[in-house]
């Protein structure tokens, strides 16, 4: 049994939307414990802003504490639609945790607003404790 103290980010403001522009969506990026294990599961929503399709792209977990430098694919996104994603990490060192997702990591699509693509966590993981 593992004893969890975990940060849901829901900044207090947001960037406008803009047209031509690939996003996360409804700043409701975040990182939750429901699995058992030391696994964490990491969600988002990507939203299409521009008028085509965006092809299939990369997206990055990064976290210098972790060591961990991952990039996983993100499906192409429709003009106008959302793609959603949970991706599932392990984190077994306990303690405070620095953690990036980044949306087309390896810059692939073309935005009216690049500045937008990443967002920081700190994430708190305590010690296992109990016999299970």
């Amino acid at each position: 049994n593992n004893t969890y103290l975990f940060v849901i980010d829901v900044p207090n403001t947001s960037t406008p939307s803009r047209t031509g522009d690939l996003e996360f969506y409804a700043r409701e990026a975040h990182i939750h414990v429901m699995r058992q294990n030391s696994e964490h599961v990491v969600h988002f929503q990507a939203r299409n802003i521009k008028t085509t399709t965006i092809p299939a792209t990369k997206w990055r977990i990064k976290s210098v504490s972790l060591g961990i430098d991952t990039l996983y694919d993100l499906p192409e996104i429709l003009a106008g639609e959302k793609g959603e994603v949970d991706q599932i990490l392990r984190i077994l060192a306990p303690g405070e945790h620095d953690i990036t997702i980044t949306l087309d990591a390896t810059g692939q699509v073309s935005e009216t607003n690049e500045g937008n693509n990443s967002h920081p966590f700190f994430v708190l993981v305590g010690s296992p404790s109990g016999s299970g």
